[in-house]
């Protein structure tokens, strides 16, 4: 997880994307995802592609890898 004074958020993909992405339901994941041009924001030196609403794939090693981000950057952490 990246925790900085100013922001907190995690990337997920793999088996933790797929639970997140199916169990949880779009409510829920509204309520808690950092939508994708966000995190082409606080990501600026990545390359990023928008899926939908919630998912991206990000171009690791040459290769794309979907993501969702979860956090709440800009939230000052006590």
């Amino acid at each position: 997880m990246n925790i900085h004074w100013n922001r907190a958020y995690n990337e997920y993909s793999g088996k933790t994307f797929h639970f997140i992405t199916t169990q949880l339901g779009d409510k829920f994941l509204k309520q808690i995802t950092i939508h994708p041009s966000k995190v082409m924001k606080i990501l600026p030196n990545k390359e990023i592609k928008s899926i939908d609403d919630f998912k991206y794939k990000r171009n690791i090693g040459g290769k794309w890898v979907e993501k969702i981000m979860i956090g709440t950057p800009g939230l000052k952490i006590k």
